[in-house]
């Protein structure tokens, strides 16, 4: 299955340092790349990066922008130099698979003018019908003393509320393979417990980490969903675990490819 993932920044590049950002919902511009990636939760490829700028880099300046896997470049770049506003890439490609890391680079050169970006990039699945979910708390840590709420699809910060990270299904299939990745362990005699929400429900689809483990996934489990239907994940603290990031991602299967 093809699945078209598109985003873009309000605010502008860094025309002076390497910066990084998320594939989807790129809110999040940082020097600490480790924030702004999304967990891949099954395998695939993905193709054909296309960005756009706001405006043109400058006489003799650029940016590049470069797919990152797991904190190392990728063969899937572009560079957008002199008067241009857009780059491509549609020769390369990048396998990825199940508990991989992804983000976008983008390394400024001759300090163009500065300027917003939008990116697109394709990701098909292995398997028919499948597609991603990518998603993380951006630059803020889970709470170390309640329960907190996030987004399925995308970067927010986590929130006290559940209602206030639901995001809409928009076709009928099934939800799987939830893959978490924390920045940093719970700690010894500590857990977190993480567990997708189907309209405001706690559903099968759940994963615990504890003591010094930081990767955890359920493959196992699978959540039914209908248009119309409201998803968040939920995440449920042990005994006061160590502050972390969250970078997660779910399998979404179509019932129509």
């Amino acid at each position: 299955m093809k699945q078209v993932i598109t985003s873009g920044l309000s605010s502008s590049l860094d025309n002076a340092a390497t910066n990084y950002t998320n594939l989807p919902d790129a809110i999040l511009l940082t020097a600490t790349e480790v924030d702004t990636e999304t967990l891949v939760s099954t395998g695939g490829t993905f193709t054909k990066l296309h960005v756009k700028l706001s405006a043109a880099p400058g006489a003799g300046k650029s940016y590049a922008f470069t797919l990152r896997l797991n904190g190392a470049d990728t063969a899937l770049t572009t560079t957008i130099s002199d008067t241009a506003t857009t780059g491509s890439d549609d020769s390369n490609s990048v396998t990825v698979a199940a508990g991989d890391r992804v983000a976008l680079k983008i390394v400024p050169t001759g300090t163009p003018t500065s300027v917003q970006e939008r990116h697109a990039i394709m990701f098909t699945g292995t398997n028919a019908n499948e597609s991603l979910l990518l998603a993380g708390t951006r630059n803020t840590n889970l709470s170390a003393l309640a329960t907190d709420y996030v987004l399925c699809h995308g970067s927010a910060p986590p929130n006290a509320t559940e209602t206030n990270r639901r995001e809409i299904i928009p076709t009928g299939g099934t939800i799987k393979n939830l893959y978490i990745n924390l920045g940093t362990a719970p700690g010894v005699g500590s857990s977190r417990t993480f567990t997708l929400y189907k309209n405001g429900v706690a559903t099968a689809l759940t994963v615990t980490i504890s003591g010094t483990a930081t990767t955890g996934n359920d493959t196992a489990n699978s959540v039914a969903v209908v248009a119309g239907d409201d998803i968040s994940l939920e995440g449920v603290i042990g005994v006061a675990p160590a502050a972390s990031r969250l970078r997660h991602g779910f399998t979404f299967s179509a019932t129509t490819d």
